[in-house]
């Protein structure tokens, strides 16, 4: 994967831990919620799309 400009080998993790999707879902509802429920709780409802980048060693 390449981001600002470095490049790192990376492997996705799907995210498992309700709590860190409940904190997803709270800061996109905090930043998209003005659009209404129409675009926010299709993104909301997609918790098993969720994965985290992580660095392989």
């Amino acid at each position: 994967m390449r981001s600002g400009g470095v490049a790192k080998d990376v492997v996705l993790v799907q995210v498992t831990d309700s709590g860190v999707n409940d904190r997803i879902d709270a800061a996109y509802l905090t930043k998209y919620g003005r659009y209404g429920a129409r675009y926010v709780d299709p993104l909301v409802a997609a918790r098993d799309t969720t994965l985290r980048l992580v660095p392989l060693a």
